[in-house]
């Protein structure tokens, strides 16, 4: 977030602070307001009482609310993030994600009052998508409140929450504590379906030798231990150290298979449009459930993923996290070229999407290999393939409101032809993408 931003923010956090009603508690004071000026011009009693009784209402509700504000400006509360967000696939529900969490409110507010947590930001989509999301949450005085968010897509968010104390009417508000902001990345969703790719076997290998001793070529010892065979006793070093020691057969080498990966988040320059983020955000969740999946079925397989910032090494669950993380904030960007040196394995999984020009011109590069293609295709395609429709924006899920980028069309997109090049087409799906 700019500095200006912030500055402007915090300046309207104190106007916000100091303002206790909300935008129907202004019209009610607005229409009670009037009301007592024509009791005064009619002389007409009953408007007199009905409008002083709705104005003295705001001013108890208010100041009630503002009272407890005090209260709660003492708590330590906290917008917990260590669950990460992670996009929806359509159709599934907040409640079966694991979701992040309001802590530390440990008072109850009065009986009609409710303690809200309001979020709002911007989520970048693409180069120049972006996002407006509100989000905003309510409790009587839970200890721990679960802020399941609804978002469509991956990317990275810039969020800012207040806290502050509403009459269940929604006529009043009074803010407390100061505002808590976030740079959250929104990582890929993942397929609920298992996803079908096999991985090839015979594949290249990396060697890693566990022998612990790098002085002795054919064994290391240890201490005895009960148990251990009596001939395994090393009796020389024993009586020279007057502590017995078992000598110990070196581990083998364990052989590790290597898959090498290619993410083409690449395309021709030119303004998002709502196909482009869509396919690219389907794309990273095809590439995050295909590791997930083969590392769950291979503990002991390791990654190298070429991606045009270098070459990733995705080894274990956290690995795996930590990618899933950086993948979120990769968006479509020029072909560099060769970024690094391919891992040279016998086979390569090339993911891609129909913006992605230059690849037939680059499959040459991988002679000798088993090129394995999982691509997304345009709509206009009409092959025996999956579709995968995807709306960007339902407002009965409140999910984020997309700008004007999202109105852009691509026309027509011609899908690169790659069927002749020798490359096995391992997984294709057409996505449509919709705004509502």
């Amino acid at each position: 977030m700019r500095i200006k931003d912030i500055i402007r923010s915090e300046q309207a956090h104190k106007i916000a602070k100091l303002y206790p009603l909300t935008l129907g508690g202004s019209v009610l004071l607005i229409l009670a307001a009037l009301l007592l000026v024509r009791s005064f011009l009619i002389r007409d009693p009953y408007e007199l009482v009905l409008s002083v009784i709705a104005i003295v209402v705001l001013a108890v509700l208010a100041l009630l609310g503002r009272l407890q504000a005090a209260q709660f400006g003492k708590l330590h509360v906290q917008w917990d993030t260590s669950v990460p967000l992670v996009a929806q696939m359509p159709g599934e529900s907040q409640q079966s994600v694991e979701a992040q969490r309001l802590t530390g409110i440990t008072m109850k507010p009065f009986l009609w009052y409710r303690v809200h947590f309001l979020v709002w930001g911007k989520l970048l989509a693409g180069r120049d998508a972006w996002m407006r999301m509100t989000h905003e949450v309510s409790t009587a005085g839970e200890a721990v409140v679960p802020l399941h968010f609804s978002i469509p897509l991956c990317g990275v968010l810039d969020a800012t929450g207040v806290l502050y104390i509403g009459d269940i009417f929604g006529l009043t508000r009074a803010r407390f504590g100061y505002p808590i902001r976030r740079r959250l990345s929104v990582e890929p969703a993942v397929f609920p379906e298992e996803i079908n790719i096999h991985v090839e076997a015979a594949e290249k290998t990396e060697e890693k030798q566990s022998q612990l001793n790098s002085d002795e070529d054919k064994y290391y010892m240890r201490e005895y231990a009960p148990g251990d065979r009596f001939r395994d006793i090393n009796w020389k070093t024993s009586s020279r150290l007057h502590q017995l020691f078992t000598r110990i057969a070196p581990v083998a080498l364990e052989q590790t298979k290597i898959i090498a990966v290619e993410f083409r988040n690449y395309r021709d320059a030119g303004p998002e449009t709502l196909q482009s983020i869509v396919h690219l955000s389907h794309l990273k969740s095809w590439l995050v459930s295909f590791v997930r999946t083969v590392k769950e079925q291979n503990p002991d397989f390791i990654f190298q993923i070429v991606t045009g910032h270098g070459i990733k090494k995705v080894q274990s669950k956290e690995d795996i996290s930590r990618f899933s993380e950086e993948l979120a904030g990769m968006m479509f960007q020029g072909d560099p070229g060769v970024v690094e040196a391919v891992p040279q394995t016998d086979e390569i999984f090339i993911f891609t999407t129909p913006y992605d020009r230059l690849l037939p011109a680059l499959l040459p590069r991988y002679t000798q290999r088993t090129i394995n293609i999982v691509r997304t295709l345009a709509e206009s395609w009409s092959g025996g393939t999956t579709r995968r429709q995807l709306a960007l924006f339902k407002p009965s899920d409140n999910l984020p409101l997309p700008g004007v980028w999202a109105l852009r069309r691509d026309g027509v997109i011609r899908q690169p032809g790659v069927e002749h090049s020798g490359a096995r087409i391992v997984g294709q799906e057409v996505v449509e993408a919709r705004l509502v």
